[in-house]
C-alpha cells in the first residue's frame, strides 16, 4: 500500500499521500498484529498495541495538516527527482 501510494505521490508530484498512507501502516499493522496474534485478552499487548494505534493517528494527523498547511513536504525535495531514491525513503 505504501509504496503504490508513493508511485502516486511521484508521478504527481503529490505530497499529501506520502505521509498519509506511511503513518497509517503503523495502525493497521499494530492492530492486525493484536487481532492475528489472538492475544486480546494479555493485557499488556493491547496496552501496548492501543498506544501504538494511538501515536500513528496522532503523528500522521500532524505530518498531513503540516503539508496541507506548507503545499509540499521539503524532506522530499532532493529526492523527488529520483525514483528509486525517492521509493526507498
Amino acid at each position: 500500500m505504501k509504496q503504490a501510494a508513493r508511485l502516486v505521490a511521484w508521478t504527481f508530484k503529490f505530497d499529501k499521500v506520502t505521509d498519509l498512507t506511511g503513518g497509517s501502516n503503523f495502525f493497521l499493522i499494530a492492530l492486525f498484529t493484536l487481532l492475528a496474534g489472538d492475544r486480546t485478552s494479555d493485557i499488556r499487548s493491547l496496552v501496548v498495541s492501543i498506544l501504538v494505534m494511538v501515536w500513528a493517528f496522532r503523528i500522521t494527523g500532524f505530518l498531513f495538516l503540516r503539508v496541507l498547511v506548507t503545499g509540499s513536504d521539503t524532506r522530499f525535495d532532493s529526492i523527488r527527482s529520483h525514483f528509486w531514491s525517492f521509493m526507498g525513503a
